[in-house]
């Protein structure tokens, strides 16, 4: 508020010169001194603005709200595999390149277990090795850019049950990134991402069925 008060006090200081100037008249005018003094100064708070709006796209709603100062814009939005698809790719190539995960694929893992965060009815593998977290959080974008590529080419059943086994690892490995790595709220983010590729994933196997 004391910052604000001085700012507001300086188009106050405008104004008043505007005043003076228009009291004194004439052609030209010379102030040589000007005394301001401030009483019964009081604070209010103001609602700036917000809009909020809602849609629905293919049968589902949406809602979207904007910051009517800064024009922040928050809200959910629908998400086209193709470009989601082509993004990933681009970011895990790049990050991929500097770390190697493809021997995690090679790993035996133990009984299938339902991951605390994934949605009801997908079941992922944990895997037995032990690894760092950025080991993990590596590897898992390395799988995912398999995942990716391989459903760009996938037409056969076995083709994405294939996929499906991979979305299944990568979830699980983005789950297992530790609160304190630097890469834990991406991965949080990864791991709801992916569980909409495995969701995909496992409809396309069931379609591709015979």
């Amino acid at each position: 508020m004391k910052a604000g008060f001085e700012q507001a006090k300086e188009k106050i200081s405008d104004r008043i010169r505007s005043e003076i100037r228009r009291d004194i008249g004439g052609d030209d005018q010379r102030i040589n001194s000007v005394s301001t003094s401030y009483s019964r100064v009081t604070f209010k708070h103001i609602l700036l603005p917000i809009w909020i709006s809602s849609y629905q796209f293919k049968g589902r709603p949406y809602s979207v709200i904007v910051h009517g100062r800064t024009g922040e814009v928050g809200g959910d939005r629908p998400l086209s595999p193709t470009k989601i698809s082509s993004v990933v790719l681009g970011t895990i190539t790049a990050i991929a390149g500097s770390f190697g995960g493809k021997a995690y694929l090679d790993n035996q893992a133990e009984p299938a277990l339902v991951f605390p965060g994934a949605s009801a009815g997908i079941v992922v593998e944990y895997p037995t090795s032990s690894v760092s977290s950025e080991d993990t959080f590596s590897q898992a974008l390395t799988i995912a850019q398999a995942a990716v590529s391989q459903g760009q080419k996938a037409k056969t059943a076995q083709d994405w049950k294939l996929i499906t086994g991979q979305w299944e690892k990568a979830v699980i490995l983005m789950g297992e990134v530790p609160s304190s790595s630097p890469n834990h709220i991406t991965a949080l983010k990864k791991v709801t991402e992916y569980q909409r590729y495995l969701s995909y994933a496992r409809e396309k196997a069931a379609k591709a069925a015979p």
